[in-house]
């Protein structure tokens, strides 16, 4: 063979072996509210294949994003996915892609999981094979990621289709455990039985707490949070049940059939598969009477807590809900569920901007894009204690150890203060004194003295093991607890009364050192040491600090503490609202 013949020999297999990795591409253009480990999982099980799949996110900077991501995804690409979950999502890939998606004129599959009712959007394809398509990608989960390559490679070569195995569909519904071979159980006597078995003790008894989360956790890879709160409730005494109402799967299918229906009949079509707390919601009839009051809105529709993975034999398992999800569909609906379940409710957020790093640098902590979909909507239905758990680690949602520490003990607490009696239950009572003033004892014009009299006379009256006390009795108390803010002989003078505390300087300062070391120079600079407070003072030669408290039994009522102890009522508003001052 001469050197010429090897020359062109060697340059022929190089072209051959570029076209064949050309004509095994796949594009796939989404935008950051996608998180991108999705798309890596994807990639490695497309690559297993001899698949590949090029990704990019068209908000990101150039190169890995922008018009530069889309040229070098759709170079060589022969199929083109399009994940958009939302019309925010949809009108990005049009402004940066649009035109070289229709110059290109691929066939192209549209995943719009949050738009309903088209979640599935079909150009230049034959619409069997884009449904299969669609439930793989849709369906999600390693095993679905694995035959989505093995489809690709099929229908890339022109190869036989139907020896693919079917997509794998998560329940329609069900409750979720990382112990468990398949993952999810349908009900929640099957899950029980088999949680009892495992760890070798009664869940009868146990402090039980549930996470409303949502399919899409485990179809996209973003199980690590949800196998790690599992963990840390079931080590700090809980039964977890993490559950998630219905599978994106089936909503998608749902919409389609709805709409096809209402198309051929020119009317609503009936509902289709497992029915969801918002249709039953929407269909009931206003709530009588006052409604459960404090501290959610009064109730405007009566709502059957039915639902199968939350109940047995009639009754409401968890003490404590953790609500993971999407809280943008129906607020009314949801406001009324939870009223109707009476149970305590905490609010997860997760900090999709960053890193732990980042996090710890932010001061606000939730970006002001996301604060309707995270607490404006939350707060609105009565979810008005978050908790951010998780940070962007690369695409990936991970706990942070202190968010995880704060959610397990805030959410173990709570499920066991439920299954105690009221009169074993010790409650604090802090109230805001505004207007400030000396004299004044009004929380923006509330009666403060006589809300305490008649609280405490309805609590006692439900078994909590509270002193009575009057509002004349609550007046002469509080006057006596402010007193030290605005004098400097008020301190001296509350020491001889019997509503204070004291908390040894000591015992503060073993606290103080769990705190990161840039928040505490930046507190120590800016005011100095803790025996600098005008609370300051010794309790039989101890050094500490004096607290303001009336002790009614196993009632504490306290003033709110102000925001820094400033010289003046002036300084002190300045602190209201500013963000710079630790």
């Amino acid at each position: 063979m001469s050197a010429t013949f090897r020359v062109w020999f060697v340059i022929a297999l190089a072209l051959s072996a570029g076209l064949a990795h050309a004509a095994d591409k796949v594009a796939l253009l989404s935008t950051s509210f996608v998180l991108e480990r999705k798309f890596k999982l994807m990639e490695e099980a497309a690559r297993a294949q001899g698949v590949e799949l090029a990704w990019t996110q068209v908000d990101r900077a150039a190169p890995a994003g922008g018009e530069a991501g889309v040229r070098r995804v759709l170079q060589g690409a022969r199929l083109v996915i399009l994940d958009t979950p939302r019309s925010d999502d949809q009108a990005q890939i049009e402004r940066v892609a649009g035109p070289m998606l229709r110059a290109a004129g691929l066939p192209t599959l549209g995943v719009q999981v949050m738009s309903p009712p088209q979640r599935l959007r079909a150009l230049q394809m034959d619409a069997a094979q884009a449904q299969r398509l669609f439930d793989y990608y849709v369906g999600g989960t390693r095993a679905n990621h694995e035959r989505l390559a093995l489809y690709l490679k099929a229908w890339l070569a022109g190869g036989e289709l139907a020896t693919v195995p079917p997509p794998i569909e998560l329940p329609n519904g069900g409750i979720y455990h990382p112990g468990y071979e398949q993952a999810v159980f349908a009900t929640l006597p099957q899950y029980l039985a088999w949680w009892q078995g495992k760890t070798g003790r009664p869940w009868q008894g146990q402090p039980v707490v549930a996470m409303e989360t949502s399919s899409s956790y485990l179809s996209d890879g973003q199980a690590r949070m949800l196998d790690e709160t599992v963990a840390a409730l079931e080590k700090a005494g809980a039964v977890p049940l993490v559950f998630y109402r219905s599978s994106r799967t089936q909503r998608a299918r749902v919409d389609g059939t709805v709409a096809a229906a209402a198309g051929a009949a020119g009317a609503s079509a009936p509902q289709v598969g497992r029915p969801a707390w918002t249709r039953r919601a929407a269909q009931a009839e206003p709530a009588a009477g006052s409604g459960p009051g404090f501290p959610n809105p009064q109730a405007t529709r009566t709502v059957a807590v039915d639902e199968p993975l939350l109940t047995l034999q009639g009754q409401l398992l968890p003490q404590v809900l953790i609500v993971n999800t999407f809280l943008g569909t129906d607020p009314e609906a949801r406001k009324a569920w939870h009223q109707a379940m009476g149970i305590p409710v905490i609010n997860l957020v997760h900090y999709r901007t960053g890193t732990r790093a980042d996090y710890a640098k932010d001061n606000a902590g939730v970006s002001s894009f996301y604060l309707p979909f995270t607490l404006t909507s939350a707060e609105y239905i009565g979810l008005q204690d978050p908790v951010v758990l998780t940070a962007n680690e690369g695409g990936e949602l991970v706990p942070m150890p202190e968010q995880m520490d704060l959610l397990a003990g805030k959410s173990l607490n709570l499920a066991r203060l439920a299954l105690a009696a009221n009169a074993d239950k010790n409650v604090a009572l802090l109230f805001w004194n505004h207007p400030p003033g000396e004299k004044n004892q009004g929380a923006s014009n509330l009666n403060v003295p006589r809300s305490i009299e008649h609280l405490v006379d309805r609590l006692r009256a439900e078994g909590y093991a509270f002193d009575a006390v009057s509002e004349a009795q609550v007046i002469a108390a509080v006057a006596q607890m402010l007193r030290p803010t605005y004098r400097k002989t008020g301190l001296a003078d509350l020491m001889q009364t019997p509503h204070w505390d004291f908390l040894p300087l000591a015992a503060y300062q073993r606290w103080y050192t769990t705190l990161p070391s840039a928040v505490r120079q930046r507190i120590d600079a800016h005011w100095g040491a803790p025996e600098k407070s005008h609370f300051f003072a010794r309790k039989a030669g101890v050094p500490g600090f004096v607290i303001p408290r009336m002790k009614l039994g196993h009632l504490v009522v306290m003033p709110q503490p102000q925001r820094g102890e400033a010289a003046t009522m002036d300084e002190e508003k300045k602190l209201f609202h500013d963000t710079k001052v630790p």
